[in-house]
């Protein structure tokens, strides 16, 4: 899946998003995401993962664990929320909801990739998009929604006034 954050100034450089987190719902435990990201002013797409093997675990709460990196190059920490599955009466993975928090540090993000390579879906994205009076963005037209709600209510009351008369037929 991809994400592109490829907002460009008025000088046509690519400004991009400071990039914090994404949240993962349901993934099967034995295939990790993996997640690519491009910087602002690069060319190169950089892989890498979250390596629980190499992370310090630490229980928070009876079914809220959160796994740190003491060294990692962008991926520092996982916060896992496990469910409580009633027909086994145990907490399970299945339905488990995941944050993997990031540093980039003053890097900013204009391409990010995950990777799931079973099932799973994304609940989140947090990042922050610095607005700037020298930024450009597309934006819809207001009157192209207007005229979209216009013509939804005009198809209505056409579909009224024809049942109005089939029932009094």
């Amino acid at each position: 899946i991809k994400f592109d954050f490829t907002d460009k100034n008025a000088a046509g450089e690519e400004i991009g998003v400071l990039f914090n987190s994404i949240g993962l719902l349901d993934l099967d435990e034995h295939k990790l995401p993996e997640f690519m990201v491009k910087f602002a002013g690069g060319d190169e797409l950089i892989k890498f993962k979250f390596n629980e093997r190499d992370a310090n675990k630490q229980s928070v709460g009876n079914r809220t664990e959160m796994l740190t990196l003491e060294r990692s190059e962008y991926v520092t920490q996982m916060t896992r929320q496990r469910a409580y599955n009633t027909k086994k009466k145990k907490v399970t993975d299945e339905n488990s909801l995941r944050t993997y928090d990031f540093d980039f540090g003053d890097k900013r993000v204009t391409e990010f990739y995950v990777n799931l390579s079973g099932s799973g879906a994304i609940t989140d994205l947090n990042y922050y998009r610095e607005d700037t009076p020298n930024f450009s963005r597309k934006v819809p037209e207001p009157t192209s929604i207007l005229s979209l709600a216009a013509m939804s209510a005009l198809a209505a009351s056409s579909l009224k006034r024809k049942r109005k008369c089939q029932i009094s037929n």
